[in-house]
């Protein structure tokens, strides 16, 4: 029994441990999962957007190859060596590219980083404006390199400015538009100018860029207005004669890309819808490996990491369950021979050490009460015993001859006076086994304690009620108490025949009821020879005579006030015992004078 109550605390334990280990665990392994897997997405995103940037700012540094020449065929110069790349407008059009990104219908939301499926292949896309930033500005070079600027090409726009190897030495190339053209101005690091170049620009509408405005807005009388700069780029400014009869200008790069102008007719920004995206698609097989793996070691290392957790659950609940065993070894191997055994208890302050002093106290109470049934046993068939053998003994006498009626009648007197001894052993017997029944059983109410003193006086022989005096404090006619009624009255009595006995017969016993803060108190003195001081709490012991010889003159069994201290201990109180320094001793206790339930739940609101 002891192995199975073992077994299953320390199954339960363990398989609660493991559930929870089991969910804590699984969210953990989906939280750093998600940690790395984001990681290693956002550093594939990074990857793509940084080779879409790339390509994007090599095409801006490859404008210039396409002033003076047209064709979309010139567009694929952007491309370089990126094997998946498209050149795309705002409204999702594809305006060419190759691999992956050619004629694909997942950048109607130019902009986003996302995985694409093409031809059962997965992509992780990305793109960037192909002009979202300026190039270096004017004011950001250096001062000699502006006031030479200033000079070798006065009334010049700046268009825009980098910072390169060339030949073998850091230079700065600086390009200006100008009316027609544009110059290009190369200085050294130190602001020392190296080489001017000027080219011309075409002063017409190219036929290309005619095409593309014609197939969105159909005009009429189209004339070149001019070129302006905007972030690097060269912009063509054409006017027109709409359907209307007004005339517009629209600016237009070479690769089709409109810019919103102002009143003045200066360009504001790119118009929306037209505006050019560089995509670039990487393959994402090696983020998809990455990723599946670093499930997989997430799974595995939390699944080892559970498993050693269930083991070392499993371990260290079953060391914890060991002194439960021993506790059920000891328990069981207890019997009524060696009802003196105990618990092992150490130093620690556990649940286990104090269950183990709690069991011990359990114990301590069971072995005393077997010794005091087992002794009140004993001293039970020892005063049954000698009464028995006197009335055999007057009986086998008055057998041995012939007898005459008086003598007769004198062994039957005798034997009456034993049998009325047995009678009241077994009637105080009775009385502590039913007040042992009815412990916490009591019919308790409010009820008149005087009448009760009162019966009990009455019934006493007269030369014994005589000598009691009867006092009511504060002159009250009735004085109440809350218990049971029966009870108290043969505590009354008990205590009443304990005084009357071992008091002179020419003094008086004193019944005293009185009241103070909801309770009563009863008292009873008298003017015997009292009780030694170090036999006062073994008074109430059961069969406990002060003085055995005296008491068997006087017919005590030593059980009145056993009964009388188990009825205060059923009513929650309990009788002190005082002896008077006038002599004589004094017995009191105390009861409440009313049910405090009821009285509180009566109590008005």
């Amino acid at each position: 029994m002891g192995d199975d109550v073992k077994l299953s605390i320390t199954s339960r334990l363990t398989w609660t441990t493991a559930l929870l280990t089991l969910v804590v665990f699984s969210i953990s392994a989906a939280v750093l999962y998600s940690i790395v897997a984001k990681g290693i997405r956002d550093d594939a995103i990074r990857s793509a957007d940084e080779a879409v940037r790339g390509l994007a700012f090599n095409a801006v540094h490859q404008w210039e190859a396409l002033i003076d020449r047209g064709g979309e065929a010139q567009l694929r110069v952007i491309g370089l060596d990126a094997p998946h790349w498209a050149v795309v407008r705002g409204s999702g059009e594809v305006l060419t590219g190759r691999g992956a990104c050619l004629d694909s219908t997942a950048f109607t939301h130019v902009g986003d980083s996302h995985l694409q499926a093409h031809s059962g292949e997965k992509f992780r896309v990305a793109s960037v404006p192909m002009f979202d930033s300026p190039p270096e500005t004017f004011g950001g070079l250096p001062d000699q390199v502006q006031e030479i600027v200033r000079q070798e090409s006065p009334g010049g726009a700046f268009l825009r400015a980098k910072r390169e190897v060339h030949r073998g030495r850091a230079v700065i190339e600086v390009t200006l538009l100008r009316d027609g053209g544009i110059d290009e101005l190369e200085f050294s690091q130190d602001g020392e100018l190296i080489e001017t170049d000027r080219k011309k620009l075409l002063q017409e509408v190219p036929a290309d860029l005619q095409r593309l405005i014609t197939a969105d807005v159909p005009l009429e009388d189209i004339a070149f207005a001019g070129w302006q700069p905007y972030h690097g780029q060269l912009i063509a400014v054409i006017t027109g004669v709409d359907g209307t009869g007004a005339r517009r200008e629209i600016a237009i790069s070479r690769l089709g890309e409109r810019f919103e102008l102002d009143e003045d007719g200066r360009i504001v920004r790119p118009a929306g819808p037209s505006r050019l995206w560089v995509v670039t698609a990487v393959r994402a097989q090696d983020e998809i490996v990455a990723t599946r793996r670093s499930l997989i070691a997430v799974v595995a290392a939390f699944a080892i990491l559970w498993v050693l957790g269930v083991v070392g659950s499993w371990w260290v609940t079953r060391q914890a369950m060991s002194p439960v065993q021993r506790i059920v070894s000891t328990l069981e191997a207890i019997e009524v021979s060696n009802l003196d055994a105990r618990l092992p208890v150490d130093g620690a302050e556990d649940e286990l050490n104090g269950i183990a002093v709690a069991i011990n106290r359990t114990l301590d109470r069971i072995e005393s009460g077997y010794t005091r049934e087992r002794e009140f046993t004993g001293d039970a068939s020892h005063e049954l015993r000698g009464p028995v053998a006197k009335i055999l003994a007057d009986i086998d006498i008055a057998l041995s001859k012939e007898r005459s009626s008086d003598e007769y009648r004198e062994t039957l007197m005798r034997c009456r006076n034993y049998a009325l001894g047995i009678r009241s052993l077994i009637e105080s017997l009775l009385w502590l086994a039913r007040l042992d029944a009815r412990r916490g059983d009591l019919h308790a109410r409010d009820f008149d304690l005087t009448e009760v003193a009162t019966d009990v006086i009455r019934v006493l022989p007269a030369e014994r009620a005589s000598r009691v005096r009867l006092d009511l404090s504060r002159e009250e006619s009735v004085v109440t108490a809350y218990g049971d009624p029966d009870l108290v009255r043969v505590m009354l009595h008990n205590l009443l025949h304990n005084s009357l006995r071992y008091s002179p017969a020419d003094t008086p016993v004193d019944l005293q009821l009185s009241t103070h803060n909801g309770t009563t108190a009863v008292t009873v003195s008298d003017r015997g020879c009292g009780i030694p001081d170090d036999q006062i709490e073994q008074v109430f012991s059961r069969f406990y005579r002060v003085d055995r010889a005296r008491s068997r003159e006087t017919g005590g069994f030593g059980l009145g006030l056993a009964i009388v201290n188990e009825i205060a201990i059923a009513h929650g109180t309990e009788v002190a015992m005082t002896n008077l320094p006038s002599g004589g001793l004094r017995a009191s206790f105390s009861l409440p004078r009313h049910n405090v339930a009821e009285s509180s739940a009566d109590r008005p609101e």
